[in-house]
Formats: C-alpha cells, structure tokens, sequence
C-alpha cells in the first residue's frame, strides 16, 4: 500500500459547510498557528507589521492566516484523521491542485521544534538587520539628528523618502521581497510533536498535511493577524472568516471541465449519500462555476462514497 494518496484530501464536520465547498468551492479560513517566540519577536522588529493591540495574558503567540488544509493519507487508513476533523471529505487529484494552484499549495515541514526554530529565528532576523541598515543611511542622509528608531516603516511618509532615494528603494524592495518569502516558510512550520489542551503528546507528522495558504496582503481581508494570543485569535476568529466569505478571491474554485480531478466525495454514512446526489444533481452552481454540463454532474455523483462503506469493503 502506498503511503500516500494520490489525492489531496480536505475534511469537514458539517454537512452544510461541505454543501457549501460542493456549491463555490474551498474556501480559505483563519487559522492559528503557534510560533517560536523568537520568530515572533522578529517578525514584529522588521517594521513592516505590527502586533495586535490590547494583547491580553496567554501562553501561546502566533500568526493567525487564511489556508485550507489538506492531507495525502489514503482513504483506509484515515480513520482516526476523520475522528479529528470531520467525516466529510473531498478528494482531489494531487498533481492537479499542485499545477493549477502552484504559488499555493505546499506540504508542512515538520521538524523537531528546538532545532528549527532556532533556525527560523536567524532566518528571520535577517530582513530586520537589512532594514536596520536601511534606517542608518536615511538618519546619515536625511534626518542626521534622529535616531534610526524613530522610523516607523510602515509609514507612508516614511515609505516615500525611501523610494525618493534610489539606494534606499532597492534595498527595501528586497527586504519586502525576503521578509514575504520567509514568512511564507514560517507558515508551513509545524513541529513533528505537540501537546494537546489536555496534555497529550500529538504527534503531528501522523496528519500527513498540506497547506494552501493565500499571501499575506495589508490592508485587506486577507492580511494576516501576526504576533496575536491564541486566545485573542478565537475572538475575532468569526469576523476574520466572514470577511472572506464575501469575497470572490477567497475559494479555491474547479471549473466544470476539470471535474475529472475530484477523485472522492466522502459522507459518513449510506443515508446521506442519497441527499449528496440529490444536491450535485440540482445546485445551480458547483465548485464555484455554473456552466456544468449533465456528464460533468453525473461525474461527480459517481464519486460519491461513505466513510461507512470504506469500512465495511475494505
């Protein structure tokens, strides 16, 4: 048996929330990740973002982004995966999604937490040394009686004198560029083991997870909430998600043509696969296109299984 699927997997617990990636798509959705202190503490330093106000007492800091998750696990051995995060499920063909959304989808990188972290800690030191530089020539050049910490450089008027300096401009594109793609390497940082609220020992590699994460962009609903208390996260994790609700960019949509790519629709039990068929058949939009012709509906219909199937064939 392989020990990965072919397909990338995305689990659900509601079946209206699942009728409602059959209808537009997978939709991306808030969620918190812990991070190492140390990354946090660097993040925040480069300038270029700030943390969450009003930051109230907890254990745990983190970044707070939209995603959907996926894993490669195959079907028959899913079992305690759909314990954890629902038995409704959609499978799709892996080297479709990792073609069609490339600049997206990655697998997580498990790793022992104490070593990698601190490797992520110098990794992300590095755009605020850079940015620390770039505040010396503008205090040299500019303002020579300020101090380099007074530069806030998520300001606009601090953002503008340094594009007016075409050394200066260069520099910090190139620390936007870096600092961008190192965040995107902190997103996909999970340690191999954990605990759980309870104090269990989870180990994490098990999920077998991918992420499709959408870039972080200021000033807009999918900007991502950075250097937040997990327990801050929970308040305003429903208007976070609500934002993205209401907006077009925010699912991961498969036009008609390409329905050939759903490799598994999964439901709990046989009861519901009747009501499953009964919704492909007449949804007046699926997987975010409403140009579905009667073959491609009748494709996805013969996809349709159940977790109580599975288990009693196989």
């Amino acid at each position: 048996m392989n020990p990965n699927s072919e397909s990338l997997f995305h689990f659900t617990r509601k079946e209206a929330v699942f009728k409602s990636i059959l209808k537009r798509g997978f939709r991306y959705s808030f969620a918190f990740e812990r991070v190492p202190e140390s990354v946090i503490d660097n993040i925040l330093t480069r300038g270029l973002f700030k943390a969450t106000e009003d930051i109230s007492i907890s254990t745990y800091r983190g970044i707070a982004m939209p995603m959907v998750s996926f894993c490669d696990i195959p079907l028959i051995r899913v079992e305690r995966h759909s314990k954890n995060y629902g038995r409704f499920a959609i499978g799709v063909k892996k080297d479709f999604l990792c073609n069609f959304y490339s600049e997206f989808i990655n697998p997580v990188l498990y790793g022992d937490s104490d070593t990698i972290s601190k490797a992520l800690t110098y990794i992300s030191c590095a755009p605020g040394y850079l940015l620390k530089n770039l505040c010396s020539i503008l205090c040299k050049d500019s303002c020579p009686n300020s101090q380099s910490d007074e530069f806030d450089l998520s300001s606009s008027n601090v953002r503008q004198l340094i594009y007016n300096n075409v050394g200066c401009k260069d520099l910090f594109d190139y620390c936007i560029e870096l600092s961008q793609s190192i965040n995107n390497l902190i997103s996909l940082y999970k340690p191999t083991y954990s605990k759980n609220s309870n104090g269990k020992i989870l180990y994490n590699y098990d999920e077998r997870e991918w992420r499709a994460i959408y870039p972080n962009i200021r000033d807009t609903e999918f900007q991502w909430q950075i250097g937040l208390y997990e327990c801050e996260f929970f308040d305003i994790k429903d208007s976070l998600n609500k934002a993205l609700d209401n907006s077009e960019d925010a699912f991961i949509v498969i036009p008609g043509h390409w329905f050939n790519q759903i490799s598994h629709i999964v439901v709990p039990t046989e009861k519901i696969v009747e009501r499953i068929t009964n919704y492909i058949h007449h949804s007046k939009t699926l997987f975010g296109y409403s140009d579905i012709s009667f073959d491609q509906r009748i494709h996805l219909i013969s996809k349709i299984t159940s977790f109580e199937r599975i288990k009693n064939d196989y």
